[in-house]
């Protein structure tokens, strides 16, 4: 309780002083505020960043494996295509032989 009276008591002969110094503590205060709230902000930026790179490290072989399952799709619809020409020249070779 006795320190908060001492701030208070601090702070209130800081403001009663002439105007000249009280213009440097509102600009020193401003600076250090700015200074904390950069601080902040790069923090937050390298994290995300740390981030960033752990997933980029985690699926780096992720456009790989797209490509893969892209032939592979492609060679599963050349052989639907094939066993389709292969059922619609049966059915026609039937329709004709009768």
């Amino acid at each position: 309780m006795k320190l908060t009276n001492d701030l208070k008591c601090s702070f209130s002969k800081l403001m009663n002083l002439g105007g000249e110094y009280r213009f440097i503590f509102v600009i020193l205060s401003a600076l250090t505020v700015q200074t904390f709230t950069v601080i902040w902000w790069a923090s937050s930026v390298s994290s995300r960043i740390s981030s960033l790179e752990q997933w980029t490290h985690e699926n780096r072989l992720m456009p790989a494996f797209i490509v893969r399952l892209d032939e592979r799709s492609q060679n599963i619809k050349d052989v639907l295509d094939k066993i389709e020409r292969r059922l619609q020249q049966g059915v026609e070779w039937r329709t004709w032989s009768k």
